[in-house]
């Protein structure tokens, strides 16, 4: 099996009707390459990383977890918004978002959403609430930093 190297890493995004998403295969299973560019920036900015921190269920993980700050960061994909196949996948993923924010809010654990996307949440999200710039990000992980 090849592991692609973690720098630079080329991910897809939603244009038209086409998704191309590169997965990044690791020992602990396969992860998006949007996790791992985000881990990696974060991590150059002397951020500590968790990843994988179970949530309300087994099933359920956060991608991103500060301990630090007791920040969690969820990632956007494509199957968090209504132009991946089935409205029933879409349906499930959404109510499986709500307990995951209704977890962490009772955790004390803050909880932001990043999407590299740009153009599909401005289409389809949410995007006063999903940051879709590496920087913004860490303006806002910075400003909970100084509260």
């Amino acid at each position: 099996m090849t592991i692609r190297p973690l720098m630079s890493l080329r991910c897809g995004l939603w244009r038209g009707n086409n998704w191309m998403k590169d997965l990044i295969f690791k020992e602990d299973g396969i992860k998006s390459c949007w996790e791992i560019n985000l881990k990696i920036f974060l991590e150059k900015n002397n951020y500590t990383i968790e990843s994988e921190i179970v949530s309300y269920s087994n099933y359920s993980k956060i991608d991103i977890f500060i301990p630090d700050l007791n920040i969690a960061i969820e990632i956007q994909g494509p199957y968090h918004f209504p132009v991946m196949g089935k409205l029933e996948q879409y349906l499930f993923q959404r109510k499986s978002d709500i307990k995951k924010n209704r977890w962490c809010r009772e955790q004390g654990i803050t909880l932001l959403y990043f999407s590299y996307d740009k153009l599909l949440v401005e289409k389809y999200g949410y995007p006063w609430y999903i940051y879709t710039s590496e920087k913004e990000l860490l303006a806002e992980i910075e400003r909970i930093k100084s509260l």
